[in-house]
């Protein structure tokens, strides 16, 4: 009896933790942090299943989801491949070496005649003095590698220049805010004349409801 108590005791204890891991993993993110990953994911195509995988696999994923796609996408690999790099501490330049990319690849062309000022400024200004010196290692660190992979998805998925964005994170304006005041403007008129829509239909229905008051349309249902 008692082993069977112990059981049952092991078996609860289980799926309540498996429960409450659950539950933590779908915790909801703010509005404007909801929006970023919205874009993140759909820019790089990326099923739920591959969501849950970085969510589960990455000691950060809600800052180093797009990082993840994107060496992933680049790279042609597995996203769940980085994990045990990442895990161990090596850094996203030393993934993407590893993956065999080059540090240019998480740069977008930028006119000459644009100022890149901060965060941008020391990483463009090393990179663009040493790029073509193959002994000088160009260094990244993580956070300009989580700067520089969000220009490239927001300056594409929003279809603006590279030179906007960067003004626009000059002024120390966080790219959660960035991409829900863009996503706002590319969707918000659709969603405005879709509200529209349905107010207009609900309207025009009350109308002829009306309408129909009192003309006898035969017995009704009992």
């Amino acid at each position: 009896m008692y082993k069977k108590l112990s059981v049952s005791v092991f078996l609860v204890t289980i799926i309540g933790l498996f429960t409450f891991a659950k539950a933590a993993a779908q915790f909801p993110l703010p509005p404007d942090a909801e929006i970023m990953k919205k874009v993140t994911t759909e820019f790089f195509k990326a099923s739920p299943d591959v969501i849950i995988k970085v969510e589960k696999g990455l000691p950060m994923p809600d800052t180093d989801l797009h990082v993840a796609l994107f060496l992933a996408q680049q790279a042609n690999v597995s996203v769940d491949m980085l994990f045990p790099w990442r895990k161990a501490g090596q850094s996203w330049l030393d993934i993407a070496i590893r993956l065999g990319l080059p540090p240019g690849v998480f740069f977008v062309e930028v006119p000459a005649n644009v100022k890149v000022g901060p965060p941008y400024g020391k990483a463009y200004g090393h990179y663009k003095k040493h790029k073509k010196d193959k002994k000088i290692k160009i260094v990244l660190s993580d956070g300009e590698v989580r700067d520089l992979v969000h220009l490239k998805v927001a300056s594409v998925y929003f279809d603006l220049p590279p030179a906007e964005i960067i003004k626009m994170r000059g002024t120390g304006k966080p790219f959660k805010e960035i991409y829900a005041g863009e996503y706002k403007k590319k969707h918000g008129k659709k969603e405005e004349k879709e509200k529209k829509n349905k107010e207009k239909k609900g309207k025009g229905w009350k109308e002829e409801k009306e309408k129909g008051k009192g003309k006898g349309h035969g017995k009704g249902v009992e």
